[in-house]
């Protein structure tokens, strides 16, 4: 009966220590864009990723005719990494735009 009792506890003690291992090597690395591009057009932002995974949109800074404050804007929608989509940002009228940057979500978002 001891000997029972034991090879269950040892049984369940290695259950426990391997099984993370084994999680940890089915886990895939989340993948995020790569190999993008953003830029300023007149009114407008712009912004493509040609490889990897994951998400992006571009972001647009823009400055306003009238001397007002500097106005942030960004994509509405999210594009998929690799897939080259023109991401737009566009600034309000009036404005001009004069930064552009990108945001990142990884494919497990």
């Amino acid at each position: 009966m001891k000997i029972a009792r034991y090879l269950a506890a040892a049984s369940i003690a290695a259950a426990s220590f391997f099984a993370p291992i084994a999680l940890a090597q089915t886990a895939q690395a989340a993948e995020w864009p790569s190999d993008c591009t953003d830029e300023p057009t007149i009114t407008t932002g712009t912004g493509f990723c040609h490889g990897g995974g994951g998400w992006y949109k571009v972001s647009v800074w823009c400055d306003m005719f009238d001397g007002g404050p500097l106005i942030m804007r960004e994509a509405g929608t999210w594009q998929k990494g690799g897939s080259s989509s023109l991401s737009i940002a566009y600034c309000p009228p009036g404005g001009q735009a004069v930064h552009t940057g990108m945001a990142y979500r990884s494919s497990d978002n």
